[in-house]
């Protein structure tokens, strides 16, 4: 049974009624049933009321009313549902009582009517309940043509035409009266961008004058959530615009080329602002963690309260002097909302700051979202099994775990549950997770070594038309993730010209393939062509087909780089492709590929005692601090080899080439 809404805005009277009903609900065992209370907020002849509440199950719906004249009112109001969905109203002209309204107190009528016969489909269940929810927005339309009943792009059309609707945390999240600071944590494909645009939509429907601002780490989010935005605005008033002056979806830093929340708050409040390039000189590893901290160290309290709310997605890129600054440019009553996935942290120089450390002692209450909508257990599993080397092994054969959070109940919090064991420092678990995902390919992820990396952009390419010409794949479906990111310009160029070899020998001048760089950050997107880019500009974005390339050319540091590979794999909606030239790096990740397998896509591993995770900490903060050392460092040098050279010898304290060669050598072989 699935429980929807809050009792706030109902007499004690009606909310003892409302729990007796759910009680005797739960003792039919109902699978599709839900029911709301207090929601939703009806508005017929300019009046607005609260319905006391509402059941939706496979036999109807059922409207519960208190008095008379509320009857009138609910059963004009999902007549209107009704209407709304032609299979539903089909059977209404057709004479079934797909709607009936019932006195709470009457409880014998209820159960009457849920132990009649099923009207409607699971799908036609879930899109009642869509309706009511209002989520329109969420429910987007492939009309693409289809040439195979049983192809990818069948499976991705059927999944993106099916109708969704919000689970109980989803909903809690996005219509429950917000009285405190908010924490959503969820893995990647949770919903949580969804959740907090979708929220912000509601607030500013809710309450128009209020200025909201939404802030992001990735540029190449901003067109996505401005369009998401607008489109989840009409599911709460059809024909009318929200009022973008009280809206500001900024970029974390900001510039010349884009409005960012730190650029916006010293212009707000008459300061200079830095750039990347002038931040250099700060103190700190974090530039953007250090321009915050300068900035509440110069304004102190005088700071202008300019939001009411402020909305981050992608929190686990920021650092505590961020959220401080956030928290001083909100109003009286003001709340910050924030949304993280724990996992994509794990490697940060600093950790994801607690509650604690950001609110003080103001409450903060927690919103976990357990279920995956967008990424098939399969991928999601895989990617955690390889990003924190569940199965990686040492030469001898024993376990070799590079990462893992301290804290195991975010484990359950984020929807895996023990099969075997107990979690427990320094004890031996099997984790498992329900699939949610009713569509999805046989084969969700490939691992694919190839000989050299000419080898592998031919393969990719093959692969692509392959899948646009038999699977009804279109290439907008499509994204590319470079795990090398310091020579993407490069590798791009060469992924091109087997991609425009390809296109010529097949006659098919059409299709197109774009970059997404620091120079091209917004349009992350477009139709009919395929997207190129990094990590760092895919997170936070989603394909329904993702390839991840040079693997091969992951870091030594391990930590950094496994979980980047996490990051990208689950950036996929239906299948994952990892492409390598073959090497140690490549046969490492195929044979933990296979074991996830054999243990039928569980976690099967000792977690870590306090002290060996304290270990890892501090390995993960030092690679990631030499990984930030040495993409500045490239940034400056570019592609002149003499002086990466004397950078390397330098690192690992070499007197030669020959001496630089038998050092990487040796480490190698460790």
């Amino acid at each position: 049974m699935r429980k929807f809404g809050e009792y706030c805005d109902l007499s004690t009277e009606v909310v003892g009624c409302i729990e007796k009903i759910i009680g005797e609900i739960e003792k039919l065992q109902i699978e599709d049933i839900s029911i709301y209370y207090g929601y939703p907020l009806i508005e017929l002849d300019r009046q607005e009321s609260v319905m006391k509440g509402c059941i939706v199950s496979r036999k109807g719906i059922i409207a519960l009313y208190e008095i008379e004249a509320e009857k009138i009112i609910y059963t004009r109001h999902f007549t209107q549902v009704v209407m709304s969905s032609p299979n539903l109203s089909d059977l209404y002209f057709a004479g079934q009582k797909v709607l009936e309204c019932i006195c709470l107190k009457d409880i014998a009528a209820i159960l009457e009517f849920l132990n009649g016969n099923d009207l409607l489909s699971r799908e036609e269940y879930k899109q009642v309940n869509g309706i009511i929810q209002n989520v329109y927005g969420m429910n987007n339309t492939d009309d693409r043509e289809i040439d195979k009943a049983n192809s990818l792009g069948a499976i991705i059309k059927k999944r993106n035409n099916s109708m969704n609707m919000l689970d109980q945390e989803q909903f809690k999240g996005i219509y429950n009266k917000t009285s405190n600071h908010m924490r959503i944590r969820g893995l990647a494909g949770s919903g949580k961008t969804i959740l907090l645009v979708k929220k912000m939509a509601y607030t500013h429907f809710k309450y128009r004058d209020l200025d909201l601002a939404y802030v992001f780490y990735t540029k190449s989010l901003k067109q996505y959530v401005e369009e998401l935005f607008k489109l989840y605005y009409k599911d709460f008033e059809k024909y009318k615009e929200p009022d973008m002056s009280k809206i500001h979806i900024l970029h974390s830093w900001g510039g010349s080329e884009m409005e960012g929340f730190y650029s916006k708050v010293c212009t707000d409040n008459n300061l200079n602002f830095h750039s990347y390039r002038s931040a250099m000189n700060l103190r700190g590893t974090d530039k953007y963690d250090a321009v915050c901290r300068e900035l509440l160290e110069k304004s102190g309290e005088n700071i202008k309260k300019t939001y009411n709310y402020i909305f981050v997605d992608e929190a686990q890129d920021f650092k505590l002097n961020f959220f401080k600054l956030a928290l001083r440019t909100l109003k009286y009553t003001g709340k910050l909302i924030y949304a993280y996935d724990e996992l994509q942290s794990l490697n940060n120089t600093n950790p994801m700051p607690l509650k604690g450390d950001i609110f003080g002692q103001e409450t903060c209450e927690d919103i976990d979202l357990s279920v995956c909508y967008r990424t098939p257990k399969e991928i999601l599993v895989t990617a955690h099994a390889l990003g924190l080397g569940i199965y990686k092994k040492k030469k001898d054969g024993t376990p070799d775990l590079v990462n893992m959070m301290e804290d195991y109940s975010i484990w359950k919090a984020v929807g895996y549950k023990e099969k075997e064991g107990v979690l427990g420092y320094g004890k031996h678990v099997v984790l498992e997770r329900n699939e949610e995902i009713e569509f999805k390919p046989e084969e969700c992820v490939e691992i694919n070594p190839v000989s050299d990396t000419d080898e592998q952009y031919k393969e990719i390419t093959k692969e692509i038309f392959r899948l646009v010409e038999e699977e009804d794949v279109l290439l907008e479906d499509i994204l590319i993730i470079d795990l090398s990111s310091m020579s993407l310009q490069d590798d791009f160029s060469e992924f091109k010209d087997a991609f425009n070899e390809a296109k010529r020998a097949a006659g098919q001048n059409d299709y197109k393939v774009h970059l997404v760089n620091k120079d091209n950050a917004i349009k992350f997107k477009r139709k009919g062509s395929i997207t190129f880019t990094t990590i760092f500009r895919a997170k936070g974005n989603e394909a329904n087909i993702v390839f991840v390339i040079n693997a091969h050319k992951m870091s030594s540091m391990l930590t950094y780089s496994r979980n980047r590979l996490f990051t990208a794999m689950t950036r996929a909606k239906f299948k994952t492709y990892v492409y390598g030239t073959a090497g140690d790096v490549m046969e490492t990740l195929c044979s933990e590929y296979e074991e996830v397998k054999e243990k039928n896509y569980t976690l099967d591993f000792d977690y870590p005692t306090l002290d060996v995770l304290k270990e890892m900490q501090s390995i993960a903060k030092v690679e990631s601090e030499k990984m930030d050392t040495i993409e500045d460092v490239y940034k400056k040098v570019g592609t002149n080899t003499d002086v990466t050279i004397e950078v390397l010898k330098e690192q690992v304290g070499a007197t030669s080439i020959e001496d630089l060669i038998r050092k990487l050598k040796k480490y190698s072989d460790e």
